[in-house]
């Protein structure tokens, strides 16, 4: 069964939540941009690793010295046994915490050119921060590229992207048009609105390609089975009271 709200899903926002379902809306969305884009243009699943490599993050521990070289044996040629050097002792090696950054990309099909850019956004995105400035930087290169970019924020938390006079709501769509830049279409979205329809931006001056993100929320939501498992706890950012009475309607009951 769909997603009960209209729009985004509130409790869908919680930190130990989010990154698998934002991979799922990527792969979803894949799928249903596929459908629309083909032949011409393919879509791409995109993902980078980044490392954090600050001192205080977690550790492993390791020995300084822990055998020596096998010695062979003189016919065979045969490893022997390792044979301990000398007593290890325990030292820690900085562990640089892992972030993984993932995106879509349409590609033309004869060229594989980018054409556009597809970004939803995480809450490391959009959270003061290392990856907040690596996104932000990774922004940037793209407006000066030839590439349209496509911005979802689907997170009520954390400080939107910059954005000249931005608007005051909960979520938003951002489409930069390469032709067009600085300017960018933005749709405001609140917590109560139905999820528009979004414009994906292809060759210049040709058309765009609509992508339905309600029917796409819904089908992940279905097929990972979020309503048996996503209602325990109340919403992370939390709701003002107003909302929390509004959003209790559509809450499933057992």
């Amino acid at each position: 069964m769909p997603s009960p709200f209209p729009g985004m899903n509130p409790y869908l926002e919680r930190p130990n939540l989010w990154r698998g379902f934002h991979g799922l809306m990527l792969a979803q969305m894949t799928y249903a941009l596929t459908r629309v884009v083909q032949p011409h243009f393919y879509v791409e699943y995109e993902e980078a690793l980044h490392i954090d490599e600050s001192e205080d993050l977690r550790v492993f521990a390791v020995a300084d010295v822990a055998v020596s070289e096998a010695d062979r044996e003189a016919e065979g040629g045969v490893a022997t046994a390792a044979r301990a050097a000398v007593k290890p002792l325990t030292r820690t090696i900085p562990l640089g915490l892992k972030q993984k950054h993932r995106w879509l990309t349409v590609r033309d099909s004869e060229s594989n050119v980018v054409v556009t850019v597809i970004e939803l956004l995480s809450p490391s995105n959009k959270n003061r921060g290392d990856d907040r400035e690596a996104y932000l930087r990774k922004r940037d290169r793209l407006l000066l590229s030839s590439a349209h970019l496509v911005e979802i924020d689907l997170l009520r938390g954390g400080p939107p992207m910059p954005l000249n006079k931005p608007p005051r709501c909960d979520y938003r769509y951002l489409v930069s048009r390469q032709p067009a830049r600085p300017k960018a279409q933005v749709w405001p979205i609140d917590l109560r609105d139905e999820l528009p329809p979004l414009p994906v931006p292809l060759r210049n001056g040709g058309p765009d390609v609509w992508l339905d993100l309600k029917a796409v929320l819904d089908d992940v939501y279905d097929n990972a089975g979020y309503a048996n498992r996503i209602y325990h706890a109340p919403p992370d950012p939390p709701l003002s009271p107003r909302d929390a009475k509004w959003a209790a309607k559509f809450v499933p009951t057992a």
